[in-house]
């Protein structure tokens, strides 16, 4: 099935394999950082794993993205999600295959057993996947080489008890998004766009996350407006009446003030009609 919002079918019995694919087009955009993606959430993959039966496995397709983002934050939300359905070890449940383009987490109703690993092992080698079950740091990055090796030293973190200082100290917003935060797409973090400014002249423009960026310069160019358009007109009309009134309360001014009055007042009465005349002359 595929993971765009509005796509998710209706299962009505246990599953054996539920295989949720990139929904869009192309790999992160900078622009999609205000997205909601409903299908990535915690509560999701809890629900995906109700639906699953015994021994049932979930695969989820990524595209690969560097330094690793969303695949991160994805895996972050199985691993939270498996722990608050009650497993203790999540490690067990999971496996991460990569390949130059994509990523694929495997997420089992049940702990992946010995002929498991064997059998994904063999089908990585075949296609040249890294893969990621219990793998030893040697084993990483044999075939799509990324030095360091982000994705297992990250993936080796988000199931280690530093799991949230990593997520912290991370360049990017890798915290599992939820059903009250569904914002998977968003992985822009404020403080870390000094350092992508700095590094414009190597290419580090393409990592920033425009979406929250533009949000904020719309909301200044609107706030700019506005005062422009609405408070500078109005400040101007109250300053105006307010020294018309100062004028007309100065000692000798108040005749003036009247005249000016009925002068404005007059011309209107006169040419309107004879029967209705007396309701505007006093």
């Amino acid at each position: 099935m595929t993971g765009g919002p509005g796509t998710y079918p209706k299962i009505s019995q246990p599953q054996t394999v539920m295989w949720m694919i990139c929904w869009q087009r192309e790999g992160p955009k900078r622009g999609r950082g205000v997205a909601v993606g409903h299908p990535y959430t915690v509560e999701a993959v809890q629900d995906d794993l109700r639906h699953l039966r015994p021994g049932g496995v979930l695969a989820i397709t990524r595209w690969v993205a560097l330094p690793p983002r969303d695949v991160l934050k994805l895996f972050g939300a199985a691993v939270l999600a498996l722990q608050r359905s009650g497993v203790t070890d999540p490690a067990s449940q999971l496996a991460l295959m990569r390949s130059w383009k994509t990523s694929t987490l495997l997420v089992k109703n049940g702990a992946f057993g010995s002929e498991d690993i064997a059998a994904i092992k063999v089908f990585c080698v075949a296609r040249s996947f890294d893969v990621y079950p219990g793998m030893k740091p040697q084993e990483a990055n044999r075939y799509n080489v990324v030095t360091p090796p982000d994705l297992f030293d990250s993936a080796t973190a988000l199931l280690g008890p530093g799991r949230d200082e990593f997520v912290q100290n991370y360049k990017f917003d890798i915290a599992p998004a939820t059903d009250d935060q569904p914002h998977f797409f968003h992985f822009f973090k404020w403080r870390s766009l000094p350092e992508l400014l700095s590094l414009k002249e190597q290419g580090g423009l393409p990592l920033l996350e425009w979406g929250y960026p533009v949000l904020v310069a719309t909301l200044a160019q609107a706030a700019l407006a506005s005062l422009l358009l609405i408070a500078a007109p109005a400040a101007w009309s109250h300053g105006s009446a307010l020294g018309r009134t100062t004028r007309c309360r100065a000692p000798g001014r108040a005749a003036a003030c009247s005249s000016i009055f009925w002068r404005s007042v007059l011309p209107s009465c006169s040419s309107r009609s004879r029967s209705s005349r007396s309701s505007c002359c006093f």
